[in-house]
């Protein structure tokens, strides 16, 4: 899995992204509450994890890739965060009770799983009444500069040659009818 292999220089490929990053989490704890019961899918290396666990009281955090859990575990060492639970995790099949979350978080994720409406419905079916689903994606189908289209049709190219397993070139439309 192209995801296990990139675990652990994940968070220096996408440096250039820090300052998005930085935005989208703290857009991301302006929606969390301290009592809240939260789930995040597809959670990476933990960077908005860690972010959400300094608010909350307990977290968990999963991801199907087992080297992104492994950095997450890492980092949340280092830092001394023990209030998150990290774990391997199917996303579109998380075996969770109906109604067990208040909040799903769900970050640059929809543009690389295989089928985004199954993720979707199976965060629906956890979220508790009066919860909400917290989420971003790319849209890599949007105008932008030329720079970043070029950047865009490598990860066209990687998709193409079967090196990252699936990706989505949404406009923003398209994740409004998801």
């Amino acid at each position: 899995m192209i995801w296990d292999k990139i675990a652990s220089r994940y968070d220096r490929i996408f440096e250039s992204y820090k300052e998005l990053r930085e935005a989208t989490v703290k857009q991301v704890l302006t929606h969390i509450e301290g009592g809240d019961k939260v789930l995040e899918l597809a959670c990476g290396t933990g960077n908005v994890s860690l972010a959400i666990a300094k608010k909350v009281d307990n977290l968990v955090a999963t991801d199907l890739s087992k080297g992104m859990i492994s950095v997450a575990k890492q980092k949340a060492k280092k830092l001394n965060v023990d209030n998150i639970d990290f774990k391997i995790l199917d996303a579109l099949d998380t075996k969770y009770p109906n109604e067990s979350f208040d909040k799903i978080v769900l970050i640059s994720a929809l543009h690389v799983v295989n089928n985004p409406r199954a993720l979707l419905d199976e965060a629906y079916r956890l979220l508790a009444p009066q919860g909400s689903i917290i989420t971003t994606s790319e849209c890599y189908a949007e105008p932008v500069k030329w720079q970043n289209r070029v950047g865009f049709n490598f990860l066209k190219l990687l998709y193409i040659l079967k090196i990252i397993p699936k990706f989505y070139f949404f406009y923003m439309k398209d994740i409004d009818n998801l």
